[in-house]
């Protein structure tokens, strides 16, 4: 359960729970409600008094993991099905990335906090399993504090594979590029020869036939078999059912043996002639094809660059000149290419200092029109690279008629197939180099919601983590890229981020501001970066805008070293002036659509006091007023939401974000306080009654964790003095504080501010 803002106040805790999170390269996560007990296994008030371990129990329990009342989510991890060296992926993944689940309150649909969960112990090395189970911070970035604590186990399996995939399907891998060839004798290393079996005319005939009527029965399977009967019985001289098929005359029992006059035999050749004349063209085609045509299968995540060398050899005896041409199914709704044919002789010297392609002859044979000349039999690398910044489409069932094609978002991608095709000078294709593109969600390090203002303009900065720029700077050491490192790119156009850094760090180089210009986009480097600027125009309320952010170590986005993905959500805003200490009376509207029984929360229930403590009934047509009051004891702008949730569908009604911004009252007295390292410490300070009347004071801290308030309630009576007793927990660093001390009678009538100065020295 997370603390109280509040010294000594009851602990807050939601009724039931679930849990967002993205693994791997798995579609993200939302998982069942779940419902909070304690030990003795009944459910909780949103309110205890006192800290104490609480169980999370589904609120439906069944499916496979039925026998188990806690919560369970399996992924499986097979390289057949995907990528040939997934296990390689998924150990990096291990190493390098952070597991980040959110955790949210399944009644107001407000987000409690997050846990960041290091997976490297998870890596198996060669052994059956490898198991973690640890208590984990929930924190709530928003206050800087911490929610509360999760415990988890998490456990890696492994297992046989079923069997090895096949060659021609593998995929890329990590420290290797995909490397295929155009000559046929060396895709798989098996030379094959096409055989095709001759058949009697008559048989001939028949299915010329039966492919002309076969729309009486339909193009199923079971349309299929109903003809094959048909012809069944026909042959017999058995009854038919259905429709007729044309058979042939002389299409009988035993009519290939029976004997042929010569006339008959003549018109039968003539007519085998004409039907080979009439199909030669199409089984040239479809050879030719089939002979030309090299596959490969590559499974891109949203912003990873991958490398194909294609080996192509010159087919002729003599010096010959071809060209290249992409034919993509998708290249009208993008605004650059996907796939490509690197042209650039630094960036095809760059992929080779990687070990991701052998060497050419020359880095500049292919010029920019993607023509290049071989003599001849000669064998030359052509370096492809793709690179997709659209993440896979959200849904299960993908379009596969060119009507729904069409009619598909463009701004997600989808399994596609592009053909590379090398044209001779002037002539027909001589080799064709089909993608088939099975795209991948990415491996995202977190996913961060920024809540804004509606219609306004969002100008916020993320801060690098300590991993994160240690990392930035071992890749800097590597000698990859050219040196101004770290890259940025965004996947939306609609959004302007950059590095904004200082000068204070002694172990990186800072340099000016190097923008790199990638055709009709910009990415930022610069040396050292504490901080990514964000800026966007924000959608009305209700409107969220999701993207990308990669950050790369080189401008060739071929090293990705952290990703994240942003999602901006425009929400009603209201700006309320409060003054530290108490409590002011406010209220937003609401105008119904349809009647619904709702409730409303607030995501910091010590700040936020709905009037309404029950659910109530939200009207058709008309504006309706909920009232709460504002309380914020510390100094600074704050910012909070409150949602209004259906009770019924726990449908999200209505959301506004509230800027609070507190200001300082006047303080009547201030103290100071000097206290040792390494001990607590408790202090008094006496206070008097200025009423006549017998008064209960209310004494809150501005900051528990600083100077704790260890009886909450004070009773004087008029005129009465009595100490306020406050603890001061220990420090082990020099420190200097600032702690207001609020003092307020619960009718409102009387209010004291006290200011105490905490010095550790």
């Amino acid at each position: 359960p997370p603390p109280s803002t509040v010294s000594n106040a009851p602990l807050y805790i939601p009724r039931s729970m679930y849990f967002t999170f993205c693994f791997y390269t798995f579609p993200a996560v939302e998982t069942e409600r779940v419902r909070l007990q304690n030990a003795a296994g009944r459910e909780v008030s949103n309110r205890l008094d006192v800290e104490e371990p609480l169980i999370l129990v589904k609120e439906r329990p069944g499916g496979m993991d039925a026998d188990t009342a806690g919560l369970v989510i399996r992924f499986a991890v097979d390289p057949i099905s995907g990528r040939t060296d997934e296990s390689i992926h998924l150990t990096r993944y291990f190493q390098f990335k952070t597991l980040k689940v959110d955790v949210w309150d399944a009644d107001s649909l407000l987000q409690i906090g997050s846990v960041e969960v290091d997976m490297q112990e998870l890596i198996r090395q060669q052994r059956p399993s490898a198991k973690v189970a640890k208590e984990f911070e929930i924190f709530d970035k928003v206050y800087n504090r911490s929610a509360g604590r999760l415990q988890m186990l998490l456990a890696n399996f492994g297992r046989e594979s079923r069997a090895p995939p096949p060659i021609a399907s593998r995929a890329p891998v990590l420290n290797a590029p995909i490397r295929i060839s155009s000559d046929p004798q060396h895709r798989d290393g098996v030379a094959r020869k096409r055989r095709v079996k001759a058949r009697p005319l008559h048989e001939q005939d028949l299915a010329v036939n039966m492919a002309k009527e076969m729309s009486a029965y339909g193009s199923s399977v079971d349309a299929r078999k109903r003809a094959r009967v048909e012809m069944w019985r026909r042959q017999h001289n058995q009854p038919t059912q259905g429709p007729t098929l044309s058979l042939p005359d002389n299409f009988a029992a035993g009519s290939p043996n029976a004997p042929i006059p010569a006339w008959d035999r003549q018109k039968r050749l003539t007519k085998i002639a004409a039907l080979r004349e009439q199909s030669k063209q199409l089984v040239v085609e479809r050879l030719l094809r089939e002979h030309l045509s090299t596959h490969v299968d590559i499974h891109p995540c949203t912003g990873e660059a991958l490398f194909i060398e294609f080996e192509f050899k010159n087919p002729f005896n003599h010096e010959e000149a071809f060209s290249i041409v992409i034919e993509d199914p998708e290249r009208d709704v993008l605004s650059q290419p996907e796939l490509r044919i690197i042209t650039d002789p630094q960036e095809w010297r760059y992929w080779v200092d990687l070990k991701q392609g052998s060497i050419p002859p020359d880095y500049a044979f292919v010029s920019k029109d993607l023509s290049f000349v071989l003599k001849g039999n000669e064998t030359v690398p052509l370096p492809v690279k793709f690179i997709s910044f659209r993440p896979p489409s959200p849904v299960s069932s993908l379009p596969t008629t060119p009507q729904a094609m069409q009619q598909r978002d463009p701004s997600f991608i989808a399994p596609r197939t592009i053909r590379v095709l090398i044209h001779q000078s002037g002539r027909q294709s001589v080799s064709v180099l089909e993608v088939h593109v099975k795209p991948l969600a990415p491996p995202l390090d977190s996913v961060i919601r920024l809540y804004q203002p509606r219609d306004s303009f969002m100008n916020t900065r993320l801060q690098l983590t300590s991993e994160l720029r240690d990392r930035i700077k071992r890749a800097g050491k590597t000698g990859h890229g050219n040196g101004q490192g770290p890259f940025i790119h965004c996947t939306s156009d609609r959004v302007v981020a950059y590095w904004d850094g200082s000068a204070d760090d002694p172990d990186l180089d800072l340099d000016a501001n190097a923008i790199v210009a990638v055709k009709d986009r910009e990415i930022t480097a610069l040396k050292d970066s504490r901080e990514l600027v964000l800026k966007c125009k924000v959608g009305r309320s209700g409107d969220v805008n999701r993207f990308i952010v990669c950050i790369y170590e080189d401008e060739y986005f071929a090293t990705c070293l952290h990703t994240w993905e942003i999602e901006v959500y425009g929400l009603e805003s209201e700006t309320i002036k409060v003054i530290m200490g108490e409590h002011k009376t406010h209220q937003v509207y609401i105008r119904g659509l349809s009647p619904r029984m709702v409730m409303p929360y607030a995501a910091h229930p010590d700040m936020i006091l709905f009037h309404q403590d029950e659910p109530f009934q939200l009207l058709a047509g008309t504006s309706q007023a909920v009232d709460f009051e504002v309380r914020c004891n510390s100094p600074g702008p704050r910012q909070t939401k409150i949602h209004l949730v259906d009770i019924k569908t726990r449908e999200l009604v209505g959301a506004w974000l509230l800027q609070i911004e507190p200001s300082i009252p006047e303080v009547k007295r201030t103290y100071s306080v000097d206290l040792p390292l390494g001990r607590s410490a408790n202090r008094k300070i006496v206070f008097q009654n200025p009423l006549k009347d017998p008064v209960v004071y209310l004494v809150r801290s501005s900051n528990p964790q600083i100077a704790e308030v260890r009886e909450v309630h004070l009773p004087l009576a008029g005129h009465e003095k009595a100490p306020i007793r406050l603890r001061f927990p220990a420090k082990h660093a020099p420190s200097y504080s600032e702690v207001f001390v609020f003092v307020t009678d619960t009718e409102e009538r009387d209010s004291s501010c006290l200011l105490i100065r905490v010095r550790y020295a």
